[in-house]
């Protein structure tokens, strides 16, 4: 066998054991690492959430129109002394502050009275689901949508088939 073709062999063994086995992605004791990562529901609503250090979490949320993004917001969940607090930045502006209302190891509801809507929002895992629901205080005005693991890493094109 000639050297070149040692160094092929050698390089498709390299990369076949690469692939072989996953790198391993060390546990996170975070109180909201059920959160993190990339959430879509079927009509392309997204939101992603990272984990940035113990005391916080970034994320973006983006829904998808016929040409191009309709709407985004960039949010943030930070501890304070108080507890958490879920700061909302849409469409840039804010931020608009929610406090942490209940908190479970799967579930999280952050509550702002004063602001006109929403004025709750709740978070739940549920299996492979993300529950989302937004509402006045009351409960009156309620939406909700259930959203998954992202399909891909990229945002689709708004109006391009999947």
């Amino acid at each position: 066998m000639t050297l070149a073709r040692r160094g092929l062999a050698l390089a498709t063994a390299l990369i076949a054991s690469a692939c072989a086995s996953p790198p391993e992605v060390a546990q996170s004791d975070h109180p909201f690492e059920w959160l993190a990562g990339c959430w879509e529901t079927d009509a392309g609503t997204r939101e992603v959430w990272a984990i940035g250090a113990d005391d916080l979490l970034f994320g973006y949320g983006t829904v998808p129109g016929e040409t191009g993004t309709a709407f985004f917001e960039q949010l943030r969940i930070e501890q304070t002394q108080a507890g958490w607090r879920y700061m909302a930045y849409p469409r840039g502006v804010g931020p608009t502050a929610f406090e942490s209302a209940r908190l479970s190891k799967a579930s999280a509801t952050f509550e702002n009275p004063s602001h006109d809507y929403p004025q709750r929002l709740s978070y739940t895992l549920s299996g492979d689901k993300l529950e989302v629901d937004i509402a006045l205080v009351s409960g009156e005005r309620e939406q909700s949508w259930s959203m998954v693991g992202c399909r891909n890493r990229i945002a689709p094109n708004a109006g391009e088939a999947r």
